[in-house]
């Protein structure tokens, strides 16, 4: 055999060993993908499946007290995030429309989506304040004199204004 057919032989040899660790490279990578597939099937049926079971905990079922237990933990936490999520909306001063679900700006009366009649939060409480009967200046419930004129709150009547001592 001269040196060029050994040389080719080897190339040959050389090829086909590529080849068939490619073609298994390749085999392995392709049953990883499909296995990493079928594991994300199963957990989107997993996470179908619990909220299947949260489901019926929250029609009242009872399911057992490792699952009661962990459908009041979820419970929790969804409560825990709605607060979250409605102080956000506050903070942003928005409210979502009760019919399209948009956020919108919280002084608006009707949603600019679907033209549902918002809501309007009632105005906050007007606070009220002691006035004292003499001046009429506002006094803070925990004044016992008028600051402005002396007048004794809820005394005696014979002693209705402050002394000098």
């Amino acid at each position: 055999m001269s040196i060029l057919d050994h040389l080719g032989k080897r190339v040959a040899d050389t090829y086909k060993t590529a080849a068939k660790a490619s073609g298994e490279i390749l085999e392995e990578t392709k049953l990883r993908l499909a296995a990493l597939n079928e594991q994300n099937k199963v957990e989107e049926l997993y996470e179908k499946l619990g909220e299947k079971v949260f489901s019926l905990y929250e029609k009242g079922e009872s399911l057992g007290e490792d699952f009661d237990n962990q459908c009041k933990e979820i419970q929790a936490l969804k409560e825990t995030i709605n607060s979250m999520k409605n102080r956000i909306k506050e903070l942003r001063n928005i409210k979502t429309c009760p019919k399209c679900s948009i956020e919108i700006d919280l002084s608006y009366q009707y949603c600019p989506r679907c033209g549902k009649k918002q809501e309007m939060p009632p105005p906050p409480p007007k606070e009220i304040r002691e006035v004292c009967p003499d001046c009429k200046t506002e006094l803070d419930e925990d004044f016992d004199f008028c600051p402005n004129c002396g007048y004794k709150k809820d005394g005696d009547k014979s002693d209705k204004k402050g002394s000098d001592k």
